[in-house]
């Protein structure tokens, strides 16, 4: 979900962009790249470093048990770290998107309460 996000997200926010008729679809296109580009080689390096797949099918994190699966717990944690900074980076990116939308849909008058949401 997260891979999508950029591309979807500067959709959302086209009218506060410089020039969004070129800068919007190139945007799109590189996010896209990049992250189907970075996607294929978290890919391969899962795949080769999960381990036996009973233990991954019974663990309720997966992601950790892959992690640990390093043999070294300081790496393990800097992994995690870095996992739960991008997920957040993420999240802002979709709560980004989200009030966007909500102010656009006040806006024209299409939600409840539409005055007061519209100032905010």
């Amino acid at each position: 979900m997260y891979c999508d996000l950029g591309s979807d997200s500067v959709v959302h926010i086209s009218e506060e962009v410089t020039d969004a008729s070129k800068t919007v679809p190139q945007v799109m296109w590189w996010s896209y790249l990049l992250n189907v580009f970075l996607g294929i080689i978290m890919l391969i390096v899962m795949l080769f470093c999960i381990g036996p797949l009973d233990g991954v099918l019974d663990s309720d994190s997966p992601y950790l048990l892959l992690f640990n699966n390093t043999g070294s717990q300081q790496l393990s944690l800097a992994l995690n770290i870095i996992l739960f900074l991008l997920i957040y980076v993420g999240n802002i990116t979709a709560l980004t998107t989200c009030g966007r939308e909500m102010w656009a849909f006040a806006r024209d008058k299409g939600l409840p309460a539409s005055r007061w949401v519209g100032k905010m």
